[in-house]
């Protein structure tokens, strides 16, 4: 019962002493009423916002792969690309339009022949949003073997002769974007 009776008494004295700083501090001259604001504020740390640190390229895996490695003249080459952060939370952005995200083609000469979003439009502006530890999306592509390296009179849309390509991918959740390691596929000369 003592123990109660101390304690209780111990709790109206902090709420005492609680109550009276804060009475106390409309005294205080401006300099140190600023410093007790910065003092409570700093005792609260940063919001996570503030010290989260941009995507880098780096913390992010990206994958490509194509629904085999040789193909027929004509025979639509199918992409899936899939994307994880292996590193710490990030500040990224999630929605970069068709302007920065999907895949790229190129011949062995190392000329782009298709690229799967050509950007026909600006790519929208977004907010950086939190892109947590984990997360992960894909994304999937067809291509019909056409020439196609950009919109326009560049878009020949005629077949690519047979040979050996390279598929590659990328993903703007930072910048410089996100790069996969190309994918060797070949195109037979037969249909």
């Amino acid at each position: 019962m003592r123990r109660l009776a101390t304690s209780v008494a111990l709790g109206v004295l902090v709420t005492i002493v609680i109550s009276s700083s804060a009475r106390w501090s409309a005294f205080l001259s401006p300099a140190m009423a600023g410093a007790s604001l910065r003092t409570a504020e700093a005792a609260q740390g940063p919001s996570a916002s503030s010290t989260m640190q941009s995507c880098e390229a780096s913390q992010f895996i990206l994958r490509l792969k194509t629904d085999t490695a040789i193909y027929s003249i004509g025979e639509t080459v199918q992409i899936t690309m899939s994307i994880r952060n292996k590193g710490q939370s990030c500040l990224g952005i999630l929605e970069t339009g068709p302007c920065v995200d999907g895949a790229t083609v190129s011949n062995s000469s190392g000329q782009v022949v298709w690229v799967s979003n050509p950007g026909p439009l600006p790519c929208p502006i977004s907010e950086p949003e939190t892109v947590p530890h984990g997360w992960h999306d894909s994304d999937s592509a067809s291509w019909s073997q056409k020439e196609c390296p950009a919109l326009g009179s560049q878009c020949t849309n005629d077949q690519v002769p047979p040979g050996k390509y390279s598929v590659a991918g990328k993903w703007g959740v930072s910048e410089p974007p996100v790069q996969s390691k190309p994918v060797k596929i070949t195109i037979n000369g037969l249909p």
